[in-house]
């Protein structure tokens, strides 16, 4: 059953669409990143078959906005609320009204340019044998991230979607979670994958932090935007496994 609302949560497939009460959505954390990774893998065959087709760049472009539709555009959509609200804002109050604002502001277009162009760009600079597991890799990591987040950060709001997730947001969920996603990575990409799993929680730290700070605490739009930045870390650092070979 958890598994099943982290599919409904997480991506726009097609999966039984029914109201999920607050228990299954707090099981639902376990699963963020196996279901991570199963995007991965969609990704992994979308850029199989248009790689004969189409240039690297090309192709990377199409991944990443293929990456976007099947995520229902969720955490870009978080991304560019807080862009805006960090970016308009002048207190935690005015910052927490922005992000409630459907309307895209300048804020929100630069950092899904920046995001968007940055995946984009980082995909495109890997060689063939990079591609595949760095697709598998980055949505899985990202996912875990959120889950990392969640609970190591307090919620801003007394409602929201994002509340259900903090309050099933357990020590022991974690734990699992964070399991899953070690193996994950270290089967992928050995020790190296850990050493990218480090700086996920880095990243987790360092931007759930500064939100935090300025918003007297997360929302669901923050959780988006950590999976957001940590997709886009984990494809700019996937190059620099090979000079960690030797060491890890």
């Amino acid at each position: 059953m958890g598994l099943m609302a982290t599919l409904s949560f997480l991506t726009s497939l097609p999966v039984p669409d029914r109201e999920r009460t607050q228990v299954e959505m707090g099981r639902a954390l376990v699963w963020f990143p196996v279901v991570g990774l199963g995007l991965g893998g969609i990704l992994m065959g979308i850029d199989w078959l248009l790689s004969a087709s189409f240039s690297p760049l090309l192709t990377s472009a199409m991944v990443v906005v293929a990456l976007a539709l099947l995520s229902g555009g969720l955490h870009l959509d978080g991304l560019a609320d807080t862009c805006d609200a960090i970016g308009g804002g002048h207190t935690p109050e005015q910052r927490l009204d922005i992000m409630k604002d459907t309307c895209l502001g300048s804020f929100g277009a630069i950092g899904l340019f920046s995001v968007l162009g940055l995946k984009m760009l980082a995909l495109a600079a890997l060689g063939p044998g990079e591609r595949g597991i760095a697709l598998l890799l980055f949505p899985a990591l990202s996912r875990w991230g959120m889950v990392a987040v969640v609970r190591a950060f307090p919620y801003a709001r007394p409602y929201g979607c994002g509340l259900t997730f903090k309050q099933g947001a357990t020590w022991p969920r974690l734990a699992v979670t964070t399991a899953l996603a070690a193996t994950i990575a270290f089967v992928l990409q050995g020790f190296a994958g850990l050493g990218l799993m480090a700086a996920a929680a880095a990243l987790v730290l360092l931007v759930g932090g500064f939100l935090n700070g300025r918003q007297g605490g997360l929302t669901g739009d923050s959780y988006g935007t950590i999976n957001e930045v940590i997709e886009v870390a984990v494809l700019l650092l996937f190059p620099l496994l090979g000079f960690w070979g030797p060491w890890l």
